[in-house]
């Protein structure tokens, strides 16, 4: 199939949304056992918190600015998280 558009207009490079549980969990680092964000903090002792990682920076204009409309000004835990545990070298 002949297309003109570029590969990157092709392809969606919208994340997923996040569930409520996920937000839960990247703002506070605490979720309900069962949920999606519970299994987002699991995967810290996985893969080295890479998936963490990466729903952040997904999600985090988004995140802030919900945060800061309600009038929260201290950090989210996912940004101490991030600063304490630098990406791996895979990760890179």
């Amino acid at each position: 199939m002949v297309t003109y558009m570029k590969r990157k207009a092709r392809t969606s490079s919208k994340p997923k949304p996040l569930d409520p549980s996920e937000a839960e969990a990247l703002r506070t680092g605490e979720a309900d056992p069962d949920t999606p964000g519970a299994r987002l903090l699991n995967s810290w002792f996985f893969d080295d918190g890479a998936e963490l990682r990466r729903a952040w920076m997904a999600h985090r204009k988004v995140l802030l600015r919900d945060w800061r409309r309600i009038g929260h000004r201290r950090p989210f835990w996912i940004e101490g998280f991030c600063k304490e545990n630098p990406p791996s070298e895979r990760e890179s």
